[in-house]
């Protein structure tokens, strides 16, 4: 990479919620020596908070990106770096982290690198595998050292320049399911997919999908993501799996907890959305986030 030259590596904080959090991950990767530029693209449309470090990129999109659309605006407005670093807002790693999994991208063929990530439940995210009949997203247990993966979370991801500019992500997916899409199309290629729980991170919490709306996309890109890479069995059988086992399931839940049906209706609109036809474009649909026209997307 680079020639023996010393990398390049640029930081992208995918901003929702309260600005304290990106203000201090940005202010701390600013610091980093193996850091060289910290991006933040606020999906929320939020200006650059006042005290920010002057080095951080802020940049504010016109309407909410999704995760995919967001981490590719930085990459496109700053180009000519060795390596990205995808990062959401709570995520904690430490510098030993971040030269860990910069050393083991740059072995030969490797496309993406991830620590093992932790919350306050234990392991969140390690070595990704998928379900044999219906593709569903799975993390294997504890580990050691660092291994070839199927996937790995994009809450925290160190991605090679050079793999990204040949497979990208797809944004159609806008939030949920894109990492790993990203991760099965760039091992098809020949790129390998490492998880390392030598040096985890941390995971304070997620803010990047209100809890509501996390129904709809886990229905929905669970099925995109099933028929792009598992044939017409695996997609059928996930279709009957969500119209026959889900749906009802959180329909009964709805009605014995008392908590109306939001939580249903958005089982309902992912199971018709992704059995409907992807759209043709590699970008978010006009009306994403898709669940604000059912409930408030803050």
């Amino acid at each position: 990479m680079n020639g023996g030259q010393k990398q390049t590596v640029a930081a992208v904080i995918v901003h929702w919620g309260p600005a304290l959090p990106s203000i201090e991950l940005a202010g701390w990767l600013a610091r980093c020596p193996s850091i060289n530029e910290v991006i933040v693209v606020a999906n929320n449309q939020m200006s650059c908070p006042d005290g920010i470090e002057p080095s951080i990129r802020w940049l504010v999109p016109s309407r909410n990106l999704g995760f995919a659309r967001a981490f590719d605006t930085a990459v496109c407005e700053y180009p000519g770096h060795d390596v990205y670093l995808l990062l959401n807002n709570d995520v904690q790693l430490s510098r030993t982290t971040i030269d860990a999994c910069l050393a083991l991208l740059s072995a030969e063929n490797v496309g993406v690198v991830a620590p093992a990530l932790y919350n306050n439940l234990g392991l969140q995210s390690g070595a990704g595998t998928v379900s044999r009949f219906v593709m569903e997203p799975r993390v294997r247990g504890e580990g050691t050292g660092a291994r070839d993966t199927v996937w790995v979370t994009g809450a925290v991801m160190f991605i090679r320049a050079a793999c990204y500019k040949e497979i990208r992500f797809d944004q159609r997916f806008f939030l949920g399911g894109e990492d790993v899409d990203f991760c099965l199309r760039l091992r098809s290629a020949g790129w390998r997919v490492l998880v390392t729980f030598a040096d985890p991170a941390r995971h304070r919490g997620g803010s990047t999908i209100p809890s509501n709306g996390f129904q709809y996309y886990a229905i929905r890109n669970r099925l995109w993501l099933v028929r792009r890479h598992g044939g017409g069995y695996r997609y059928v059988a996930a279709v009957c799996r969500v119209a026959g086992f889900l749906l009802a399931r959180t329909l009964v839940a709805d009605l014995l907890k008392r908590r109306g049906l939001i939580r249903t209706k958005l089982v309902f609109h992912g199971l018709i959305d992704g059995v409907r036809p992807m759209p043709t474009l590699n970008e978010p649909r006009p009306d994403e986030p898709r669940p604000s026209l059912w409930l408030d997307w803050r």
